[in-house]
């Protein structure tokens, strides 16, 4: 008989996790409407694949006890891969100073409700 596949084996799972993460940030970037070049793309899914395999590990030791736990770790490591191209895209505006923050306080009228 063949090789059977185990799905909780932490290589799999690992494996599984930087891949629908950086599908997830693939997926952010082609909805962002920027132009696409090789370095933008390389860009997005190594960033969201790596976040989300960061987030996968981190949270192994206590989730990866049950099969429930596991599609737990797939799920988290994708919305962390979504969550990854969009803080690539606020660090590089950060850096281009695109990005002022600021807080501006209105002093209101008492007769305006």
């Amino acid at each position: 008989m063949g090789h059977q596949v185990n799905y909780t084996d932490p290589p799999t799972i690992f494996a599984g996790t930087f891949v629908i993460a950086s599908c997830a940030g693939l997926a952010q970037l082609l909805r962002s409407g920027k132009k696409l070049s090789w370095r933008s793309v390389v860009s997005a899914g190594l960033t969201s694949g790596l976040l989300g395999l960061l987030v996968n590990l981190l949270l192994w030791q206590k989730y990866s006890t049950s099969d429930e736990g596991v599609w737990l770790l797939m799920g988290v490591g994708l919305l962390a891969g979504f969550g990854g191209m969009s803080l690539l895209d606020l660090i590089v505006e950060l850096a281009k100073g695109n990005v002022k923050i600021g807080i501006q306080l209105e002093k209101k009228d008492d007769n305006e409700k």
